[in-house]
């Protein structure tokens, strides 16, 4: 007789951060009985005698092949947005040449394709008196390619520029 499969565990979602934490183990699979020596492969027969998979091995392969295609999507998203940093970063400069006192805070939203275009660039907020500077930086994330959604769903993005003193 097949054990009843056990009920799954939610796996968490992960979030963009700066760094990645290393990936947990988010297998379900029961511990292996020793008494039972077909529950050591975990696998079992078919009709015709063919060897198959349990439903627990499937859905702990599909669980880690996707927690690891959404980590290596973040991790493009993030070194693309580092790229655009030291643009961004640049433009601040220059402004500051031009303005010694610039400080405040650049909100600018992004809605990103599912191609991974960006397809629309809002400047949310603009704390720093300078109307120049958001349209440089919403000009240069204009520019900015990500990887596809495999969603296959726009996504919005809201970034934060903070300008200190």
């Amino acid at each position: 007789t097949v054990p009843p499969v056990p009920p799954m565990v939610p796996v968490p979602t992960p979030t963009p951060r700066a760094a990645i934490p290393p990936a947990r183990s988010t297998q379900t699979v029961p511990p292996v009985r020793q008494s039972d020596p077909s529950a050591a492969t975990r696998r079992r027969q078919d009709r015709r005698g063919r060897v198959t998979a349990q439903p627990e091995e499937a859905v702990v392969e599909i669980v880690d092949t996707v927690r690891l295609a959404t980590e290596r999507r973040i991790k493009q998203v993030h070194d693309r947005l580092e790229v655009a940093m030291v643009g961004v970063q640049s433009d601040i400069a220059v402004q500051r040449g031009l303005n010694p006192g610039l400080s405040g805070e650049v909100t600018v939203r992004l809605t990103i394709a599912p191609e991974g275009n960006i397809t629309a660039t809002e400047i949310v907020r603009n704390t720093t008196g300078n109307n120049q500077l958001p349209r440089r930086i919403a000009l240069r994330l204009q520019k900015l390619r990500f990887p596809p959604n495999p969603t296959g769903l726009p996504v919005s993005l809201t970034l934060p520029f903070v300008i200190p003193r």
